[in-house]
């Protein structure tokens, strides 16, 4: 969720469920805002009740990008957007089903 940062309240449209293994409650770790688009990153795979890789990608609206998901296979503990590149870090060993370098 989101808050108004004067008056607390939620931001419309930035709240989100999130869920993780075995029930499990989902979590955020970190996010990184860059050209009106905010990556979340944690250990969570459920936003929303869709399935996620604990990655999500949101527009400014707070709407769930669905065409941005890249996949880790672990939790993502921090992530940075440096111009067009996406840097994760955390506990996972594959992204997209490939073992990073």
């Amino acid at each position: 969720m989101v808050a108004d940062a004067v008056t607390g309240a939620p931001v419309a449209g930035w709240i989100h469920q999130f869920g993780g293994s075995f029930g499990n409650p989902g979590y955020p770790r970190s996010f990184a805002t860059v050209g009106g688009v905010t990556y979340l990153a944690g250990g969570f795979n459920l936003l929303a009740g869709q399935p996620v890789g604990n990655i999500a990608a949101f527009a400014s609206s707070g709407a769930v990008i669905s065409g941005c998901q890249p996949m880790a296979n672990g939790q993502v503990g921090s992530v940075e957007v440096t111009g067009s590149t996406l840097t994760l870090g955390g506990e996972f060993t594959r992204l997209n089903g490939v073992t990073p370098r």
